[in-house]
């Protein structure tokens, strides 16, 4: 996902204050990107290689 395209100073801007002035977005954005890092987590990733070592 993109917010706003990389280098626009402007768009940051006007993306932050959306976030600020919309909580329900913000509480969205906030739950969505702490679900896509926990696919991240050191237990996560030895899951995913002890998934792939049965395989072999």
């Amino acid at each position: 996902m993109q917010l706003v395209p990389p280098r626009n100073i402007d768009a940051l801007a006007d993306a932050i204050c959306q976030l600020v002035n919309s909580p329900d977005k913000y509480k969205y954005l906030a739950e969505t990107g702490q679900t896509f890092v926990e696919q991240f987590s050191w237990s996560s990733i030895v899951q995913s290689h002890i998934e792939i070592y049965k395989q072999l």
